[in-house]
């Protein structure tokens, strides 16, 4: 039962954060491929999609090393190149944080991802701080 309401529960979230199956009210206020997530649709999101990329976006300076479950680096300054190699599948859901809503770097490389053609991109502006607060799991990076 608990899976059932889990996948209602993570059908909704998909619904919610996904213009195009929601009626056009013809005022776009973002561009089209850059939404925002937050913390109880990205925990449906990640206990029901296997295939979600989390990212990293603090650069080495104020990085602690202390990750969202299954979420790998990449610095929002990483090179085009770098951003290309991790990341091969245009049409990959992507989730990107880093430290808390005050901390710019998810918001910079969720508009460099836009820009270089990624389109299912989103920005989880809470960021860890939020995710800790709500006890949910972390893991160290090595």
């Amino acid at each position: 039962m608990k899976t059932k309401w889990t996948m209602i529960l993570a059908a909704l979230a998909l619904y919610a954060l996904n213009p195009s199956l929601q009626a056009h009210s013809g005022e776009d206020t973002e561009p089209p491929h850059a939404h925002e997530i937050h913390t109880r649709e990205l925990k449906n999101l990640m206990d029901s999609n296997g295939n979600l990329i989390i990212l990293d976006a603090r650069t080495a300076q104020v990085d602690d090393k202390t990750r969202i479950p299954h979420a790998k680096s990449l610095p929002y300054d990483s090179s085009e190149k770098d951003i290309a190699a991790m990341l091969p599948k245009k049409d990959a859901m992507i989730v990107v944080y880093c430290a808390n809503e005050h901390c710019p770097m998810s918001k910079f490389l969720v508009d460099r991802l836009v820009k270089m053609g990624y389109t299912s991109v989103y920005r989880y502006p809470e960021g860890l701080q939020v995710w800790v607060e709500k006890h949910y799991e972390v893991e160290k990076a090595k």
